[in-house]
């Protein structure tokens, strides 16, 4: 790893697969090095699962509620989503294979790109995402 001659990968790449409650399998790839920005964080993973029970209806009462709205409107309209810092694309890629007609933008810095860009290639979106 040499990111002054724009190396960045730390050699140890790992995939994680996770299985939201609609039986759809989200896959991603995480650098296992020292890297901080292509680790798969815990709280994207909790904020990925969250918005999966939102959008399964499995959760009794909603602690986020604006959340909640965005996601129920996006039953009738077209959903924007912008992900700055994306890391792995958890949140944004679990976002695309869960609704339909869903546009993600994922942000980050250029030692990112390589890995966010193989996370996109191994998902399945959902109807009109992208």
């Amino acid at each position: 790893m040499n990111p002054t001659n724009g190396h960045f990968e730390s050699g140890w790449r790992v995939e994680r697969r996770f299985t939201s409650l609609a039986e759809r399998t989200v896959s991603l790839l995480e650098d296992a090095g020292d890297s901080i920005a292509r680790h798969l964080w815990d709280g994207s993973q909790a904020l990925a699962q969250h918005i999966d029970q939102t959008i399964s209806l499995q959760m009794a009462s909603n602690p986020l509620p604006l959340l909640e709205y965005v996601l129920v409107s996006a039953t009738y309209r077209r959903l924007n989503v912008i992900e700055l810092g994306c890391g792995c694309g958890s949140v944004g890629i679990s976002l695309a294979q869960s609704i339909p007609d869903c546009n993600v933008l994922l942000t980050d810095l250029p030692e990112v790109t390589e890995l966010v860009e193989a996370n996109i290639e191994r998902m399945k979106p959902a109807m009109s995402s992208e």
